[in-house]
């Protein structure tokens, strides 16, 4: 599948976003339904403040379905919503490439929209990476865990590389592989930690407490006023 360096210019982001209501599944033994209805949505909304301060508006797709992740979208001023059917994060994200594609893009840049530490800086580095990817191939930023995949850049970004999932690090090298496609591992600390085990939570908990990075905008902890 390799080609040459003849790729369309310009990187599109698309964030896939789970409704929050039914959300985090794996926090159910420690927090009730509504409580991770507003964690879900608090770190939902601290990537659309990051992504639309990072990004050009024009180039950014949120893919989600239901009443709150438009409300949410639309509060901060995201102006292309995909539907989602529910199919999880790869089919997501492949809805997503098909509108970058649509727009004439040649790089799919995808960020998990539920990551505790993102900063704007932290999404203009990767639409960097993706506007700096010189032609066909895959960049990975890891985990905390170094085994799943956090943010993902694509080009072209119709190539079937999406395999997010439990190591999905290493499915995505493997696809890549397949379709010859160039693969590396770039890393970045804001990019790498979840919100989705007890022990994620603990940590951003906290976090929250010193008043320290998970506090500084991913909004308010658990049961605060205001959402």
């Amino acid at each position: 599948m390799r080609e040459g360096r003849g790729s369309p210019a310009g990187a599109g982001l698309v964030l896939p976003l789970k409704a929050p209501v039914g959300g985090k599944q794996r926090l159910a033994g420690v927090l009730p339904d509504a409580e991770r209805r507003l964690v879900a949505l608090s770190l939902q909304g601290r990537c659309l403040r990051c992504a639309m301060a990072a990004w050009p508006p024009d180039r950014v797709a949120v893919v989600g379905a239901g009443e709150e992740v438009r409300a949410l979208a639309a509060r901060h001023g995201v102006r292309v919503r995909l539907e989602d059917a529910g199919a999880g994060q790869s089919a997501a994200v492949a809805i997503g490439a098909r509108w970058v594609a649509d727009q004439g893009l040649g790089r799919l840049a995808t960020v998990a929209g539920d990551l505790p530490e993102v900063e704007p800086g932290d999404l203009a580095w990767l639409r960097d990476l993706a506007e700096g990817l010189p032609g066909p191939g895959v960049v990975a930023i890891p985990d905390r865990a170094g085994s799943g995949t956090n943010a993902l850049v694509i080009c072209p970004p119709a190539a079937d590389v999406l395999a997010f999932g439990p190591d999905s690090l290493a499915r995505h090298r493997r696809r890549a592989a397949e379709l010859d496609l160039s693969f590396r591992v770039e890393r970045r600390p804001g990019l790498a930690r979840d919100c989705d085990r007890p022990e994620d939570l603990a940590l951003l908990l906290a976090g929250w407490g010193r008043g320290g990075g998970g506090a500084r905008s991913a909004g308010r902890p658990p049961g605060s006023a205001g959402r």
